[in-house]
């Protein structure tokens, strides 16, 4: 064992703990599903997944021949003496019918479903039209742990097994098809199972309404979700269980449970792993840099003190071509939470909360925050922090010298290849890098730290995913250089704004977005933009006291014409590619109202 490998999949991250997934919020335009059957009519009103009419019925459980698609078996594929599952009347999931499957599940055995039971029907094999698998399961016991794993090809491979925790009632599994199909071929579909590895004795369960969806959704009305994107802006989409954000010839992100779980560039292929690329917070030991073997960083015995479960879920804040904001909140607790808990911010438990910022740029802004109050850390833990990436697409890790600005970089050698450049916003905050592997190089992942722990602790960090030439220390520097150190600002009218929330050090530049904060006076803003000797990427600024206001921005007395609106409607600007020189900046304001106005309203 090098690293992080032959781990359970997270189920959300967690081998062992649930994640309740939490519908992302955004601008969504659900399409009409006319022309369905009355069957898929009803599972439309039920799921909201399906709101586009996109779907395929595998089992309705409305017909009693359904149930021979289904048969019980023991884990390790012998028939064995088990009662078979069979059509139930009794137990439906309201709204949709008035059937379910029955299955009684005892200690070793598994519920496939592969159609060997039946002579007319069978399995739908080719799922790569569809985003998600859904499947509602009726439970009356205490909690219980179930896992789904999907079989394919002729050889009948499988993916990792899916953990999930069954609350009693009605519980809804969803599966992103995108994420398995990194790991079966979802073209050639040949069974799925579920089992309750940890029950002692006999389950009944009750299975309704297994569906394919395809539940694509742009985030802007304007951007029909599938179009062709234009160069260097960014859209977003809904699919699957993630939220997809990608700029033409670039990138796409998606995220999951305010996670980034996929990356994709030209060649299509996922460049990290589903459990998340990161930063994840990491608990280490005190000899964390030579133990062998090495800390695996999604084991979830080093959240075993935080709470049993876990309920977790995102939202959009922002969803323009200017950039994206998402927020991600983990929340730790000794029950499981209901399939549609929202993770509540006043509740108690530990949590962890992400906010990522994208721009088009490539440049990936995270503050993460963690309140451990109520939690117990290892003892001699500290925190470090961890980013990983797929092993196997040819990752070379790279770390910066003590000499320079420190960072990590994951390369790739070939012209073309996307890179990952990773910065902790404080100079200091990575004294020491530890590389790790998994045994079947699925997973190349880089540790850094370590911090004491405390009650609460923030960090920001920047991913670099574009350009795709950051193959070297000197092009990594360059641009950590110019994270750690901001470029200075000399007003001729206005100021800094030193109060935002994301700037860390309280000097003008939000390390957790990415951007200088700037407060204009008497409706104007001057200032001269001061490289200082160093190269700088793409800055963005944001103008406070702008919302509501119209805007004209000049540099060098040239229109900029690269601006946006946050969340609050104030002015964002972008000074695209590299400056460095000095530049003189003009923000011309009329109309709108000042923040502290807006806010005595």
């Amino acid at each position: 064992m090098k690293g992080p490998g032959r781990r359970a999949r997270r189920g959300v991250l967690f081998g062992g703990l649930l994640c309740a997934a939490l519908g992302t919020a955004g601008c969504l335009s659900p399409g009409d599903p006319r022309g369905l059957d009355p069957v898929a009519r009803r599972l439309v009103r039920v799921y909201p997944d399906l709101a586009s009419g996109r779907l395929v019925i595998l089992a309705s459980f409305e017909q009693a021949e359904d149930a021979r698609l289904f048969r019980v078996t023991r884990d390790e594929g012998g028939a064995g003496d088990a009662p078979q599952p069979e059509i139930s009347v009794f137990r439906s999931r309201e709204g949709s019918g008035v059937g379910s499957l029955r299955a009684e599940l005892r200690p070793g055995e598994c519920l496939r479903c592969d159609g060997a039971r039946s002579e007319r029907l069978a399995l739908i094999r080719d799922w790569s039209a569809s985003t998600l698998l859904l499947a509602s399961v009726l439970h009356d016991g205490p909690p219980v742990a179930i896992e789904t794993a999907i079989e394919g090809g002729p050889e009948g491979v499988a993916s990792a097994p899916r953990r999930a925790v069954l609350s009693a009632g009605w519980n809804l599994l969803r599966f992103d098809l995108e994420e398995l199909a990194d790991e079966v071929n979802l073209t050639d579909v040949r069974a799925i199972r579920w089992r309750l590895p940890e029950a002692r004795e006999s389950v009944v369960l009750h299975l309704d309404d297994l569906v394919l969806a395809n539940n694509t959704r742009a985030l802007s009305a304007d951007a029909p979700a599938g179009a062709a994107l234009e160069r260097g802006v960014l859209r977003g989409e809904i699919r699957g269980k993630r939220t997809c954000f990608a700029v033409e010839g670039r990138f796409e992100l998606g995220l999951a449970d305010g996670l980034v779980s996929s990356w994709r560039a030209a060649s299509r292929d996922n460049l990290t792993v589903f459990s998340g690329l990161g930063p994840l917070p990491t608990p280490l030991p005190p000899d964390w840099l030579q133990c062998e073997p090495p800390v695996v960083y999604d084991d979830p015995q080093l959240f075993a003190g935080w709470g049993e479960h876990v309920a977790a879920g995102q939202g959009v804040v922002e969803a323009s071509a200017f950039r994206a904001v998402v927020r991600g909140r983990w929340r730790f607790g000794a029950e499981p939470p209901a399939s549609t808990a929202v993770p509540d911010p006043v509740a108690s438990g530990p949590t962890i909360a992400w906010q990522t910022t994208i721009y088009p740029s490539g440049q990936v802004f995270v503050r993460v925050e963690l309140a451990t109050a109520s939690a117990a850390w290892p003892a001699g833990a500290h925190l470090g922090w961890t980013v990983a990436v797929d092993g196997r697409r040819g990752f070379e890790p790279l770390v910066g010298d003590a000499s320079g600005p420190r960072f990590v970089l994951f390369a790739r050698g070939a012209p073309g290849e996307a890179d990952l450049l990773w910065v902790m916003h404080e100079p200091a905050a990575t004294p020491h890098v530890r590389l790790i592997a998994s045994d079947d190089e699925r997973r190349v992942a880089a540790t850094v730290g370590a911090a004491a722990v405390a009650e609460r602790i923030v960090s920001s960090q920047m991913l670099r995913v574009w350009p795709a030439d950051i193959d070297s220390a000197a092009e990594a520097r360059s641009i950590a250089d110019d994270y750690q150190h901001p470029a200075a600002l000399t007003f001729q009218a206005g100021q800094s704004v030193a109060d935002a929330a994301g700037d860390e050090n309280h000097d003008g530049y939000n390390e957790g977005e990415g951007c200088y904060e700037l407060r204009p006076a008497n409706s104007a803003l001057r200032f001269t933009f001061e490289p200082r000797g160093r190269l700088r990427f793409d800055p963005v600024f944001r103008v406070h006291d702008s919302g509501g206001a119209r805007c004209w921005v000049y540099a060098d007395g040239r229109i900029v014409a690269t601006t946006g609106r946050d969340s609050a409607g104030r002015l964002l600007i972008s000074l695209p590619g590299v400056i460095t020189r000095a530049t003189a900046v003009e923000v011309v304001i009329r109309g709108g109202a000042s923040e502290a106005d807006a806010a005595r309203r």
